[in-house]
């Protein structure tokens, strides 16, 4: 991305930084309040609560800044939620594209007691902030737009993940 767009400004977590320190990363983190407040007129931020931020097992990839943009309704996360979309034979069989957690939820919770409850909260709390999204822009697999979901118009695309994750 960065040698398609050179001169954009480039904002990271530790992670990033220690993953790709050659590149001209910000000295503002992703995830700093200060940052969220410098793109408030056009986004809206959230860190998932009760998961570690940065794990300290290199496989774990849960947890990220959300940031929802506000005249587009779009959701963009890196690792917190996945959109998968099935294979049109999949599809025509009846099976439903997945939008979830990241599986690897279990392994981000923080190791103490109510870190899943405040986990769940956390979920709830961006089901009824963001619940008017109508997109989600997922890394690595799919973006999941409108025009897909309006087999399910009742359904936001913050509330998908949580109806799967009652097991918390």
């Amino acid at each position: 991305m960065h040698r398609q767009f050179p001169k954009a400004k480039m904002y990271g977590t530790e992670r990033h930084l220690s993953k790709f320190p050659e590149l001209p990363w910000e000295t503002m983190r992703s995830e700093d309040p200060a940052l969220h407040a410098q793109f408030s007129d056009d986004f809206q931020f959230s860190v998932p609560k009760g998961v570690d931020f940065i794990s300290a097992d290199e496989n774990v990839h849960f947890s990220s800044v959300l940031a929802y943009h506000l005249t587009s309704k779009t959701l963009h996360v890196d690792d917190t939620y996945m959109y998968a979309r099935l294979p049109a034979l999949a599809r025509l069989a009846g099976f439903s594209d997945v939008t979830k957690f990241h599986p690897t939820l279990a392994k981000a919770l923080e190791p103490r007691m109510g870190a899943a409850q405040e986990f769940r909260k956390w979920a709830e709390a961006l089901n009824i902030t963001w619940g008017e999204a109508r997109n989600l822009c997922a890394a690595h697999l799919a973006t999941l737009s409108a025009e897909k979901i309006m087999a399910h118009p009742s359904k936001s695309v913050c509330a998908m993940p949580f109806l799967m994750s009652k097991a918390l």
